[in-house]
């Protein structure tokens, strides 16, 4: 299986390099808008796009062929993607995935390094992770990582958010303006440290399964925000629900685990949310133990 990782590097270039780098974004951003405006919403091959606008934006934008060609193929691409999720691409920014400035004003280079993954362990211990809002995340060998920081975190930001936004719209213009940075300075912040978050507990799960030569069996939830909104909550118990990033983490398991060779299996959550009467405990990590032993020994059985 191969396995791409990327690489975030940071330039520091000269001013007359910047001033380049600058006007070729905006270029290429002006040339991904042209070709989205110009040519019918419901195509979608960057082929058809190129042949109806190339030549227009390399005479207009005075892009190279190779930088006119990938507009195109932006264009097509983010129109697929749009398409599925029922969706219209609105406009582009001066960004590529190769090339892009962060939030701090500098210039960094995305290198996207393809390698074989190694070898998955081969082992049949199995370590069961619950996933919660409560707690984040229970493991079957012991750990636990409460979801309390994260819930008042999040509870902070929003009720920022909201008296920003409120202020934002009335006062005088300089408490207006004043807002408005305000709201620019904290954008961004509750995600980067649920980002944060999710490495510690993934990276910590990874490495005990590694050290303990033992596979990872998680709760697959896909879909479970459709399922809860349908219930009767309030509109605080809605927006922590659905402000929940297990997939997130799911993912930093599955990529971690891919690098350390440890084997990430998602399992049915049926019955997960179970506790015992008698001892008053959740069940939830050790049926997900249960489940994910089972499912490895059926893969187990085929593979023979």
């Amino acid at each position: 299986m191969k396995q791409v990782l990327t690489l975030v590097c940071k330039l520091n270039p000269s001013k007359k390099v910047t001033q380049k780098i600058e006007s070729t974004l905006e270029a290429f951003s002006n040339a991904c808008n042209y070709a989205n405006q110009n040519v019918k919403p419901s195509i979608t091959s960057k082929t058809t796009i190129q042949s109806q606008v190339y030549q227009t934006i390399r005479e207009i934008y005075s892009l190279s062929a190779n930088l006119a060609v990938r507009a195109c193929a932006r264009v097509g691409a983010n129109r697929k993607t749009a398409k599925q999720k029922k969706r219209t691409v609105k406009e582009f920014k001066p960004t590529s995935a190769q090339l892009c400035k962060h939030r701090d004003g500098n210039y960094y280079i995305h290198i996207q390094i393809k390698d074989d993954a190694p070898k998955p362990l081969n082992s049949d211990n199995v370590i069961g992770v619950d996933f919660g809002r409560t707690d984040l995340a229970v493991t079957s060998d012991g750990k636990k990582w409460s979801g309390k920081e994260i819930r008042d975190v999040r509870d902070k930001y929003f009720c920022v958010r909201a008296s920003g936004q409120k202020r934002a719209s009335k006062g005088t213009r300089f408490s207006r303006r004043r807002c408005r940075q305000i709201l620019k300075r904290l954008s961004g912040r509750e995600r980067r440290f649920q980002r944060h978050v999710n490495h510690v507990i993934s990276k910590t799960i990874i490495k005990n399964a590694k050290k303990s030569n033992s596979l990872v069996a998680i709760e697959d939830l896909t879909g479970i925000r459709d399922r809860t909104n349908q219930q009767p909550r309030s509109k605080t118990e809605r927006r922590r629900s659905n402000s929940w990033a297990f997939f997130q983490l799911w993912t930093f398991l599955e990529y971690k685990g891919l690098i350390n060779g440890v084997q990430v299996i998602p399992v049915t959550p049926r019955y997960s949310s179970q506790t015992c009467r008698e001892v008053g405990k959740d069940l939830g990590v050790l049926i997900v133990t249960v489940v994910g032993m089972v499912t490895l020994m059926k893969m187990q059985a085929m593979s023979c």
